[in-house]
C-alpha cells in the first residue's frame, strides 16, 4: 500500500475512534439542566428566575417573569439588592422581592426603612421577629411571619407561616417562601442581614449569600459561594468584594454578543477550551488580508511593531462602493482572537496577539511586500489568509 493512502487510512482510523461532540443546542429546543445535580431545574427554552420557592410547581416558577440583571444569582450590588431576596405565594403580597431593615415596632405592626430598593417596584420587608409585609405601621400593613420562631434563626422553615392582614393574623400554609442562607454586608451599607437560611433543606432552593465559602452548597442548596469572580476579601467572614457571582447557566463570557455566536463556538467546544485554560494566550495570529480595524476595542490589542506598514483597512476610491471599507480582514480577526472585553462579541482564542499585514488585492497602495506571510514570524506563530 502506497504511503499516502497508509497515512489516509490511519487517520480515517484514529477519527473514529475519538468521542463524538456534545450536540450543540439548536434554538427552540430545550436542553438538559447543567444545573441538575444540584437539584435545580432550569431549562435554556424558557427563563428561570434564580430563586426557586418551596412547595411551588416548577412549571409555575419557570412562568414567572425574570427581574433585570437575575440570570446571575447571588447579591449582586447595592442597586440590584430587590432582586435576590424573594418571597411569593402570599395571598396578600404575591411575587414581591427586596432587602430591609427594621428600625422599630409599632403597636401594630413593625415599622421598616427600605436598603438601597428605592428604584424597585418589588419589595420585601424583614425585621427581627422575621416579618415580611406591604407596608410599614398602620391599618394597612401586611404581613408574612412564622410564630415558632421568634428568635429568627429559622434553623427548620416549615408550613407553620401566618399572615397579617392588616387587622387580623390568618393561617396560610400555602405561603412559599425562598430558601436563603445568612447574608454579609450589603455593599454601600453597613449592618449585616440575616435572610432564610437553607442549611437543613430538602425542597428545591437556590441560595445567594455573597460569600466565597463553601457553606450550604450542597444538593439541592446552592448559594453560589464558591462561585464569587472576586477574591475573599475578609478571611473570617469570607465576604466577596463585589458580591458578583456566577450562575452555572450564565454564559460563560460576559460580552453582550457572545448569544449570537455561541452556536459555532459550542459546536467546537470553545467553552471547554476556555475553561481548561486554554484561550490562545501566548500565541500571536498574523492576518494576511484587507486590514485589521484596530480602533475597535475587541481588536485594539494589534501589535503594530509586528505588523506590516500597511496594516489598517483602506476605501475604494472609484467605482459604485466608492468610500466603502474594506472590512474582510477585520472579520476574519475577530472571529480568530477578539478580546473578552465586556465591549461586544469573543473570538475563538481571545487570548492570543493579533498583527496585520495587507494584502494586493486590497484597496490599500502600496500593498504589503510579497514576504508578509513569513513577516516577522519568530514573533507571529500563525499567519492566516482566509
Amino acid at each position: 500500500m502506497p504511503r499516502a493512502a497508509r497515512l489516509l487510512l490511519l487517520l480515517h482510523v484514529a477519527a473514529a475512534a475519538l468521542p463524538p461532540p456534545a450536540p450543540s443546542p439548536q434554538p427552540g429546543n430545550p436542553t438538559p439542566s447543567q444545573n441538575a445535580d444540584r437539584g435545580v431545574l432550569r431549562r435554556q427554552d424558557a427563563a428561570v428566575p434564580p430563586w426557586l420557592l418551596r412547595g411551588a410547581d416548577p412549571e409555575t416558577v419557570r412562568a414567572l417573569p425574570l427581574d433585570p440583571g437575575a440570570a446571575r444569582r447571588g447579591l449582586q450590588s447595592s442597586s440590584d439588592a430587590c432582586d435576590y431576596v424573594s418571597v411569593s405565594g402570599s395571598t396578600y403580597q404575591s411575587g414581591r422581592h427586596g432587602l430591609y431593615e427594621a428600625t422599630g415596632t409599632c403597636s401594630s405592626a413593625p415599622s421598616y426603612e427600605c436598603l438601597d430598593c428605592s428604584s424597585s417596584g418589588q419589595k420585601i420587608w424583614l425585621n427581627d421577629a422575621w416579618v415580611i409585609g406591604s407596608a410599614g405601621c398602620g391599618s394597612g400593613s401586611g404581613g408574612i411571619f412564622s410564630p415558632s420562631d421568634p428568635d429568627g434563626d429559622l434553623a427548620a422553615i416549615s408550613s407553620t407561616w401566618e399572615e397579617w392582614t392588616g387587622s387580623a393574623i390568618v393561617s396560610n400554609s400555602d405561603i412559599a417562601v425562598t430558601c436563603y442562607s445568612y447574608c454579609k454586608k450589603i455593599p454601600g451599607t453597613t449592618a449585616k442581614y440575616r435572610c432564610f437560611d437553607c442549611a437543613d433543606a430538602s425542597d428545591l432552593a437556590s441560595v445567594g449569600d455573597g460569600q466565597c465559602d463553601a457553606a450550604n452548597n450542597v444538593s439541592p442548596c446552592w448559594d453560589g459561594g464558591d462561585c464569587c469572580e472576586t477574591t475573599c476579601i475578609d478571611g473570617d467572614t469570607h465576604t466577596c468584594g463585589s458580591y458578583d457571582c456566577k450562575d452555572p447557566d450564565a454564559p460563560p463570557v460576559p460580552d453582550p454578543y457572545y448569544p449570537d455566536a455561541a452556536w459555532y463556538l459550542e459546536a467546537i467546544r470553545a467553552p471547554e477550551a476556555w475553561a481548561a485554560g486554554y484561550d490562545g494566550s501566548g500565541v500571536q495570529i498574523l492576518i494576511n488580508d484587507d486590514g485589521v480595524d484596530n480602533t475597535h476595542p475587541d481588536l485594539a490589542k494589534l501589535d503594530l511593531a509586528n505588523s506590516c506598514g500597511v496594516y489598517a483597512p483602506c476605501a475604494k476610491a472609484r467605482g459604485p462602493d466608492a468610500g466603502v471599507i474594506d472590512s474582510h480582514g477585520t472579520n476574519c480577526a475577530a472571529i480568530a482572537a477578539a478580546d473578552s472585553n465586556s465591549a461586544c462579541g469573543v473570538g475563538v482564542a481571545p487570548g492570543a496577539g493579533i498583527a496585520s499585514c495587507v494584502q494586493s488585492f486590497s484597496n490599500c497602495d502600496p500593498a504589503a511586500s510579497e514576504d508578509s506571510l513569513t513577516h516577522n514570524y519568530n514573533v507571529n506563530d500563525i499567519s492566516s489568509n482566509s
